[in-house]
């Protein structure tokens, strides 16, 4: 990828484009030119979660929004019933 010039100033780039207009026009891809800083947050929760005792979780089943669906989260699916 990174002799595709897929490789930016930020590293690499968040995602190539493959769609029937830039295969007629050129390239077999576009880039898309942009990085997204989401994935280094999810990487910084996920290690304050690890060595916090699960803080962001605590933090995330304290609003009561999620609170209101909890139930829904440990609910099992129903068994597929056989014959009709």
């Amino acid at each position: 990828m990174d002799d595709l010039g897929w490789f930016g100033s930020y590293g690499f780039f968040e995602a190539a484009d493959y769609n029937s207009r830039s295969r007629f026009l050129g390239p077999r891809c576009e880039l898309v030119r942009s990085w997204r800083v989401h994935h280094q947050g999810m990487s910084l929760l996920s290690l304050a979660n690890f060595l916090c005792d699960n803080v962001v979780q605590r933090w995330f089943h304290s609003d009561r929004r999620v609170q209101a669906t909890e139930l829904l989260l440990q609910e099992k699916p129903v068994s597929q019933t056989v014959g009709i």
